[in-house]
């Protein structure tokens, strides 16, 4: 049986050998920023401390940080209860599990046996046990072994854990530069540390996402912009230099462009250049709907695309344009000069013929 405390400490004792320094009771009070935002450092209870890049690996408290940099996280915070009993004869050299009463138990070395089940419903950062929540962990432990009916109640404590709507984690750049996540595991986290440390550390190291964390980007959730009184929704992927605004075709859907392959791909490979940035233009997609009688016209598209780059920071982009979106991709390069770095342009036309 794994003891998170000695895993714990035993990777500590570890990284502090091969040269890491570990600071303890230093608790972050804000980010260091450099130019165009970049994330350059923290200020903590105990000085700063910068660096050319900023990892987070916070559990619970990830989005409190998050929210320093002005990142809301699709994450919500909820209390993970244990508790321990009073020493008992050995019986249990395993832990066991059961989805039926919804409860763990192990033993400790020392013989306290140890128990936990879900997370609590409601969200909060209570680090203390509630009665209903001990109360129906023993009752499950005592119907899967009635002689724990005997053992005492010695305390109990409260974690927080940090979950995704997905019930997946979060691994990869935050979309600002220098900053990392690697949140939203739940109760897996300590479980999933090993395979997650070396795909984050890669994703650290090279400023790209490791093939085993492609699929946790934050990037799979989708937001949106205010334009006029319409919500637009929008992703970005990646990171880099570049900014770049895929302007699709009409019936595009940016949730659903990932179900084909060979799309994903292309657009995969769109962010080995820099920031992708996707979005459905109104009354199509997950974007506001709009009515029949009032379909955009190319300049409110182009009104749609501003409030996108402006919700993103991107100040200047290069506009990747296919088919009906070439026409919008034009005019908006010869209306704001200033916004487009270079025009791309796939499968357009230079001017439409009435039939």
């Amino acid at each position: 049986v794994a003891r998170h405390d000695k895993v714990a400490w035993a990777y500590a004792t570890r990284a502090s050998e091969l040269g890491v320094d570990i600071v303890e009771h230093a608790g972050v009070t804000g980010f260091l920023r450099g130019p165009g935002g970049r994330v350059e450092g923290v200020s903590t209870t105990r000085g700063e401390i910068r660096g050319a890049k900023v990892a987070l690996a916070a559990a619970g408290h990830t989005s409190e940080l998050a929210a320093m940099v002005g990142l809301r996280l699709p994450l919500q915070s909820h209390p993970l209860q244990a508790l321990v009993s009073a020493l008992f004869e050995p019986v249990l050299d395993c832990v066991v599990m059961s989805n039926k009463v919804h409860v763990y138990v192990s033993q400790a070395d020392k013989g306290e046996l140890v128990m936990g089940a879900g997370i609590d419903a409601y969200n909060g950062y209570a680090q203390r046990g509630s009665f209903h929540v001990i109360e129906h962990q023993l009752a499950a432990a005592v119907e899967l072994f009635p002689v724990f009916a005997h053992a005492k109640l010695l305390r109990t404590w409260g974690g927080i854990v940090d979950v995704c709507p997905d019930a997946s984690p979060i691994v990869g750049s935050s979309g600002i530069e220098g900053l990392f996540l690697n949140c939203g595991w739940g109760t897996g986290g300590f479980k999933a540390t090993p395979g997650s440390g070396w795909a984050y550390a890669e994703t650290i190291a090279t400023g790209e996402p490791s093939e085993l964390a492609r699929p946790f980007s934050l990037g799979r959730f989708t937001t949106g912009a205010r334009s006029g009184e319409l919500f637009i929704a929008y992703q970005v992927l990646g990171q880099g230099p570049l900014d770049l605004v895929y302007v699709s075709e009409f019936w595009h859907s940016i949730e659903a462009q990932w179900e084909e392959p060979s799309f994903a791909a292309f657009l995969r490979g769109l962010t080995s250049f820099g920031r992708l940035i996707c979005f459905d233009q109104r009354g199509t997609g997950i974007s506001d709907p709009v009515a029949l009688d009032q379909l955009p016209t190319l300049e409110v598209w182009m009104d749609d695309v501003r409030a996108v780059m402006d919700a993103v920071g991107s100040r200047r982009a290069v506009l990747v344009t296919s088919g009906g979106g070439s026409a919008m991709g034009m005019t908006f390069a010869a209306t704001y000069p200033e916004k487009v770095h270079a025009l791309v342009i796939i499968n357009g036309t230079a001017r439409y013929s009435p039939t």
